[in-house]
């Protein structure tokens, strides 16, 4: 493997190719998370453009118009489109009034309930897990699994990803910051892939992946991790290999190697890993479809 380097400023996209390289392996893999930082778009700029991401030659990889939980109401009244809006609402209140919250969305003829995404805190004890698990609709429900500077490739999340497998529910982890440590080392993120595959969990990543390729670092500090290299890793999970592939893959840095890596993916292999690596969101949708663009995978 080699090591990381630093991405060429894409072009911006004007259609989809003709050929996608493996067939369904980008399809809904960014949901729209244009509320929250870095960009923090307004609640206006942000449910206006979501349909052009949705009209355009890339709505193929569009997932939800992510939301906080306390920005529900004023979402209500921003959107008056007549197709419905799928919300992947973010507990930003825990669970205090989650449930009013997903009353509001469920019976609104606008909106639609796509997920439901809450973090564990810190330190949380098996029944504060327990009752976030017992809280969450009937539709796809992420748990976020606290992470930060203390963290290490020996944090075990065992008891925390049995439970949440034991649910049938999904999981959640957050792959930068902005602050100095927030980004975690290929090993913490591969023991949390490997973990993820060997139960059968599905997974999404938060924050940090802003670029198809890892290697590029921002003001803090840290290398970021790519989009790209986190397919490639969980490909390699799921076909078993060992964890120093799988953190090779997640510290390659050669355009070269991750595209013909991707374009020699068999189709039912890119199945398996969407089943697993469900996608990311990102502030900025069009970034990542401009980076696929020119790297010829659009």
């Amino acid at each position: 493997m080699s090591t990381p380097d630093s991405a060429t400023a894409p072009a911006t996209p004007d259609r989809r190719a003709e050929t996608v390289p493996v067939l369904g392996l980008f399809d809904v893999l960014v949901d729209d998370a244009a509320l929250f930082p870095p960009g923090n778009a307004s609640m206006q700029d942000a449910v206006a453009a979501h349909p052009h991401h949705l009209a355009g030659t890339y709505g193929f990889m569009v997932g939800r118009f992510l939301c906080p939980a306390s920005r529900i109401p004023e979402l209500a009244q921003a959107w008056s489109r007549p197709d419905p809006l799928t919300v992947g609402v973010i507990a930003d209140t825990g669970l205090d009034g989650l449930s009013d919250v997903i009353t509001q969305i469920v019976t609104d003829p606008q909106l639609d309930l796509g997920a439901v995404e809450i973090v564990l805190a810190p330190g949380s004890t098996p029944a504060t897990l327990e009752d976030i698990l017992a809280a969450l609709p009937e539709v796809t429900g992420y748990v976020e699994l606290a992470r930060g500077q203390e963290c290490s490739p020996q944090q075990d999340w065992s008891a925390e990803l049995d439970a949440i497998a034991a649910a049938g529910r999904e999981v959640k982890f957050r792959t930068g910051g902005t602050s100095p440590g927030a980004v975690p080392a290929p090993e913490e993120l591969a023991a949390f892939i490997t973990g993820c595959v060997a139960r059968r969990v599905a997974f999404k990543c938060t924050a940090g992946l802003h670029h198809a390729i890892c290697g590029v670092e921002d003001e803090a500090g840290n290398t970021q991790h790519g989009f790209l290299n986190v397919l490639l890793a969980t490909q390699a999970a799921v076909l078993g290999e060992d964890d120093e592939e799988v953190v090779g893959w997640l510290r390659e840095g050669s355009t070269e190697v991750i595209v013909h890596a991707l374009q020699a993916m068999h189709e039912h292999d890119a199945r398996r890993v969407r089943t697993s690596f469900i996608g990311f969101g990102s502030c900025s949708v069009t970034d990542p479809v401009a980076e696929l663009t020119e790297l010829g995978l659009l």
